[in-house]
């Protein structure tokens, strides 16, 4: 092992001596290769993942410094624009930003559904119906209050009668 490394240099491999050669992320990305691009040591290292700009998940040896510049993976098929910091920070802020609105339209459901069973009479409301209201000279009331005609029959009697 090399004193300036973290990892073993595995030189049986082939893909190590085509990837080692390249000198630069353009070069080192072109595709034709499994080969990732560490920008603080500008080396082109082999990188077999199935998904490679998620490589330093697995790996904190897969960049020359290891951990200290493993973020800054470059890989296909972003290229050499795009580091493994950046991709996770944009994947987490769009996954954010969605569990945000989808937790927005629980609580405007969620508060419908209160007032609609508050409204309906489930939650002890003394009226059962939101749209039941009046107004009258003297104040508030709700459609269908007995207001001591006699009668008893509350749906008889009329809205806008006058006291």
């Amino acid at each position: 092992m090399e004193p300036n490394t973290s990892h073993t240099l595995e030189t049986n491999d082939p893909l190590f001596y085509l990837c080692w050669r390249r000198q630069s992320c353009g070069w080192c990305l072109q595709g034709d290769a499994s080969c990732s691009w560490c920008s603080v040591t500008s080396t082109c290292v082999p990188n077999p993942s199935r998904f490679p700009i998620l490589a330093p998940l697995g790996s904190s040896k897969i960049c020359p410094l290891g951990p200290k510049e493993r973020w800054e993976l470059r890989a296909m098929p972003f290229g050499c624009n795009v580091s493994t910091y950046s991709f996770l920070t944009a994947v987490v802020s769009v996954l954010g930003t969605l569990c945000a609105i989808a937790l927005g339209y629980f609580a405007v459901w969620a508060v419908r559904r209160l007032r609609d069973a508050w409204g309906h009479g489930k939650l002890g409301s003394e009226y059962t119906d939101w749209s039941a209201w009046v107004v009258r000279r003297g104040g508030v009331r709700a459609v269908g209050d007995v207001e001591g005609n006699g009668n008893g029959n509350s749906e008889r009697t009329a809205l806008l009668e006058g006291d």
